[in-house]
C-alpha cells in the first residue's frame, strides 16, 4: 500500500546531503509539507529547487541557543526525522575536547532538543505523531578511530528506547533506523580512504566479518553503493508506522549512497 503523508508536516534534520536529503525528497513526493534543516544554505537552495514548496531552516544544530531561535516556534510538526550528524576520525588517545563536544552536541544533544520541541507540540495539540532517530551500524560494530562518533550512535540507540517508554503513553511513536556509513554520504567524503590511511592493512568494513558483525551483514547492513531510494523510503515508512500506538520500532537497512 502506498504511503500518503498528505496533510502532515515533517521536519528532517541533516537535510542537505545523504539520507536526510533523500528522506526530504521521499516525504515531499508522498505529499508531506516538509521542513528541511541544514547548516549549509547552498544545499538547502538546491534542495528547494528539486522539491518546490518545502520550508528550509539554515541552522547549526550544535548551537543550542541558535537552534531554539530557529525551531522553537516552528509550528506543528507531525513527523520528525533526527538525521543530522558530524563525524571526525581521531584515535582514542588523541581525542580532543573540541571534537568530543562538537560531535556529542550535534549527534546527540540536538536530538534531545529538537525532539523536545516536536514532542511538546504534539502533546499540547493532543495528536499522535512519530519521531525517527537515525543511528549507524557503528553503534553495534565498531572500528578504530571512531570512538566518539560510535559513542554518540550507541547513546542514540539507548535514548530512542527511553524516549519510546516516556512518549509512548502520549501516542508519540519512536522509530530507529540503523544504516551503514555509505548511506550518509561518508563514501563521498572519503571516509574509506581515511580509514585505510589510519588503519593500514585493514579493509574498510572488515569489522563486519567478526562475530555478530557477520549476522548483521547478512541482514543487509553491509555498506553498498546504490541510489539510496530504499533507505529514504524505509525511513518514510518507519515515520508512518512509528506514530501508531506509540512504542519503539527498529529498522535495519541496507546502506547506500544518496544524492
Amino acid at each position: 500500500m502506498r504511503l500518503d503523508f498528505s496533510g502532515g508536516r515533517a521536519l528532517v534534520t541533516g537535510a542537505g546531503k545523504g539520507i536526510g536529503r533523500g528522506t526530504v525528497k521521499a516525504l515531499h513526493a508522498l505529499g508531506a509539507a516538509v521542513i528541511a534543516v541544514s547548516r549549509t544554505n547552498t544545499d538547502l537552495v538546491s534542495l528547494s529547487e528539486q522539491c518546490p514548496g518545502i520550508e528550509t531552516v539554515c541552522v547549526d544544530l550544535g548551537d543550542w541557543e541558535a537552534t531554539e531561535r530557529a525551531l522553537g516556534s516552528v509550528g506543528p510538526v507531525d513527523l520528525l526525522v533526527n538525521n543530522a550528524a558530524t563525524l571526525q576520525m581521531q584515535p582514542f588517545l588523541e581525542v580532543t575536547k573540541d571534537v568530543f563536544d562538537r560531535t556529542f552536541n550535534v549527534n546527540l544533544r540536538s536530538v534531545v532538543q529538537v525532539s523536545q520541541i516536536v514532542a511538546r507540540g504534539l502533546i499540547q495539540r493532543g495528536v499522535p505523531g512519530s519521531i525517527v532517530n537515525v543511528s549507524s551500524m557503528v553503534a553495534h560494530v565498531t572500528f578504530p578511530n571512531l570512538a566518539v562518533y560510535s559513542s554518540t550512535k550507541g547513546a542514540m540507540t539507548t535514548l530512542t528506547k527511553v524516549m519510546a517508554a516516556e512518549l509512548g503513553p502520549y501516542k508519540v511513536g519512536m522509530g530507529g533506523g540503523t544504516w551503514g556509513t555509505e548511506a550518509g554520504g561518508h563514501r563521498r567524503s572519503g571516509l574509506g580512504r581515511r580509514w585505510g590511511a589510519q588503519a593500514p592493512g585493514r579493509r574498510w568494513g572488515a569489522g563486519l566479518r567478526d562475530g555478530n558483525g557477520r549476522q548483521r551483514a547478512r541482514r543487509g547492513l553491509r555498506p553498498t553503493q546504490g541510489s539510496g531510494q530504499g533507505v529514504s523510503d524505509g525511513l518514510s515508512a518507519r515515520a508512518s508506522s512509528a506514530g501508531v500506538g506509540g512504542g519503539a520500532q527498529g529498522l535495519w537497512g541496507r546502506a547506500s549512497s544518496t544524492c
